[in-house]
């Protein structure tokens, strides 16, 4: 039971370390996550926050996924509902939090960009760490793949480019311009799946170091 405790436990402050990363990346004015980017978009013509419209796409992605799986759903799974609330009011909070952070200079901006780049991949890190329930938007992705059956990766480019196209034309017919959308949007992709596997080697082989040595 405290095992169980311990990893839904960890998965959660995960959701919050991904807000908090997602904050950082959006404030540098480079573009948001690939996942965020059409949030993003409608949070701007809808005139809401970020993490409002965030908490509603991640209610979205569960309740299509018991449409997608049906009986295969697992029960468990319903408790991706608390994920959104969380990530949305992590985001928000934190965009008070870190309010200061207001980069003008291109080079800060993209010293921003890595940090929390590095900070939403440490929070998946911990989140496949815990191995308690998905993330509502791989939640989604993973009941494409099994009905499709495709692979996941190969779901998941096909999911952030849908992602990014559909906020690249919203905002263009929309606002007539293109926001939330930038180079940042493509370093970002770019830096979180090896700054994941960064992190997963690093503390495997801590874990390998400490266990040699108690021995």
């Amino acid at each position: 039971m405290g095992n169980v405790l311990k990893r839904y436990g960890v998965f959660l402050l995960s959701v919050v370390i991904i807000g908090t990363g997602i904050t950082i990346i959006t404030k540098t004015g480079l573009g948001t996550t690939a996942v965020t980017s059409l949030p993003f978009v409608v949070s701007r013509i809808w005139k809401v926050s970020l993490g409002t419209m965030t908490m509603w796409f991640n209610l979205l992605w569960v309740v299509l996924q018991a449409v997608l799986l049906r009986g295969r759903f697992e029960k468990r799974q319903w408790l991706q509902l608390t994920v959104g609330p969380l990530l949305g009011g992590a985001i928000d909070l934190s965009a008070v939090v870190l309010i200061f952070i207001q980069p003008q200079l291109y080079v800060t901006r993209l010293l921003y960009l890595v940090a929390g780049s590095a900070v939403l991949a440490f929070g998946i890190y911990l989140q496949l760490e815990a191995r308690a329930i998905y993330n509502p938007a791989e939640g989604f992705v993973n009941a494409l793949s099994e009905v499709m059956r495709k692979p996941f990766g190969t779901v998941k480019t096909a999911f952030d480019v849908t992602m990014v196209v559909s906020a690249l034309v919203l905002s263009w017919l929309v606002m007539g311009d293109i926001t939330g959308i930038r180079e940042g949007t493509l370093i970002s992709a770019l830096l979180i799946g090896p700054l994941t596997t960064a992190y997963r080697n690093v503390f495997a082989k801590q874990r390998e170091t400490v266990s040699n040595f108690t021995r």
